[in-house]
């Protein structure tokens, strides 16, 4: 399988069909109109394709430098994502997404660079232990700085939909997981980040998402994060 950023500007009409059509197989509570409103307030999207050059997973991304309580950062935001469930094995997405949010450094070497999650799924909520060592909300670990960024941005992109007692965002039309796919493994329901989810976002069956933060640099990487870029461990 392979993975590629393409910029909102350069998505063809085709193309974002696909997107839509694979989401919808996926989720309830979708529409092509509202699909469409957060394409469009997108940077662009990540998109993985089979080795038969099938669409099998994207994920939508909005890459943004603002000033949030008077820090000057820059902000990774994940919209739309999916990964169809025959392609769950592969780490072509995860791969993808971690060199591609990486690059953005490029264009903000002053800033920090923060990656903005918002989670109604476990395996999503999942992808920052698996990569990365210090994220908010965790189990484990008291990031007191990361809740305040993470509490600020979701105050601003989601205003009254937000609940800030929480760290949950409940949409008008949320979009829900079919229920099919919200079955998990027996390996993973005794899983300490599964349960700490499950705790967190209760009614995520139902599309409450999670307000999540972490800091995307590479020394923030786990090692399985370092080899999704050197390709190998750190020494």
């Amino acid at each position: 399988m392979k993975g590629q950023f393409i910029a909102r500007a350069a998505l063809s009409a085709t193309a974002i069909h696909e997107l839509y059509r694979l989401f919808e197989q996926h989720f309830d509570g979708v529409d092509e109109a509202g699909f469409m409103e957060d394409l469009n307030q997108k940077t662009g999207v990540l998109v993985v394709y089979d080795d038969d050059d099938q669409l099998v997973g994207f994920s939508t991304i909005l890459f943004e430098q603002l000033t949030i309580r008077k820090q000057a950062i820059a902000m990774v935001y994940s919209g739309d994502t999916i990964m169809d469930p025959r392609a769950w094995n592969s780490s072509a997405l995860a791969r993808c997404w971690i060199r591609t949010v990486l690059s953005f450094q490029d264009q903000c070497p002053d800033r920090r660079l923060y990656w903005l999650l918002i989670s109604s799924g476990i395996r999503t909520y999942r992808f920052l232990p698996a990569f990365w060592q210090r994220f908010f909300p965790h189990p484990f670990q008291v990031e007191t700085e990361l809740g305040e960024l993470a509490t600020a941005l979701a105050k601003r992109l989601f205003v009254e939909q937000y609940d800030q007692v929480t760290g949950v965002i409940r949409f008008k039309q949320p979009h829900m997981l079919k229920a099919h796919l919200q079955d998990l493994p027996p390996r993973l329901l005794k899983d300490e980040f599964v349960t700490f989810f499950q705790q967190a976002n209760p009614n995520h069956r139902a599309g409450d998402e999670l307000v999540c933060l972490t800091e995307i640099s590479e020394s923030n990487l786990t090692r399985a994060g370092w080899r999704m870029v050197k390709g190998k461990s750190p020494v």
